[in-house]
């Protein structure tokens, strides 16, 4: 079956349906509109002490569509340099234009707002979060589950270059396109490190609202602040183009 769409670790989904063997299951309520009413092998997912047990899922076949216009990975156009992210998750903000400054032109009027200077437009932009799921054991209130997760996004300029464009403009915009993959990268891997130490953090304190809140707050400083000294540093320069 060709890939439909995917979820991060950590995601929540219901399942609606499973496949007769019950090792696949349809699911709905998914982040990604484009993976409701997907299938997703059973043993990728953690079903929770609460959740119904599979067998009260009703069976349902999973339809093989045989259509020859399918558009599929292989045949749907890229935008040029995106492939530097590599199997990241990213978002497109699309722009036009046929040489360099007309590409940057593009993306200094369509590109997203940084969250710490809200009227300035970055090329690209990562956003994260560090979703927590956990269960509480009674009386002592300390925590018998918890996994903390990293979701994350890069939205990135993407351009589908006309036929006639000039190759070397085109190569231009890949170099350019990897140093940009390469500097967003870098934020995923900072807020990556931080993932464990937040589950550590977690875990050796009551789980109650009030504390966790707390070290949220704290954590989400302490991340902010290693974010902002890769930026000063002459790695985290950003990239001038053209």
């Amino acid at each position: 079956y060709e890939i439909q769409s995917y979820l991060l670790r950590g995601e929540c989904i219901r399942p609606i349906a499973a496949n007769p063997e019950r090792s696949w299951v349809k699911i709905s309520d998914a982040t990604r509109r484009g993976a409701n009413e997907g299938w997703v092998a059973v043993e990728l997912l953690d079903f929770g002490d609460h959740h119904p047990p599979l067998s009260s899922l009703p069976i349902m076949e999973a339809t093989v569509l045989h259509d020859p216009n399918l558009i599929t990975s292989e045949n749907v156009p890229r935008p040029v340099g995106i492939e530097h992210l590599g199997s990241a998750n990213y978002v497109c903000y699309d722009i036009e234009g046929n040489d360099v400054y007309q590409l940057a032109a593009e993306m200094k009027a369509k590109g997203p707002f940084c969250d710490t200077c809200p009227s300035q437009r970055a090329i690209a932009i990562t956003t994260y979060s560090f979703p927590t799921q956990y269960s509480c054991s009674q009386p002592s209130n300390t925590y018998s589950r918890l996994r903390v997760s990293l979701n994350y996004s890069i939205t990135m300029p993407c351009w589908y270059p006309n036929s006639g464009t000039h190759p070397d403009h085109i190569a231009s915009f890949d170099r350019f396109m990897q140093l940009v993959a390469s500097h967003e990268l870098k934020h995923v891997d900072i807020a990556q490190q931080y993932r464990g130490p937040l589950e550590d953090r977690l875990r050796s304190h009551t789980c109650d609202s009030v504390t966790m809140n707390g070290i949220y707050a704290q954590f989400i400083a302490e991340v902010a602040t290693a974010q902002e000294a890769f930026h000063a540093s002459p790695e985290g320069q950003p990239s001038r183009w053209p």
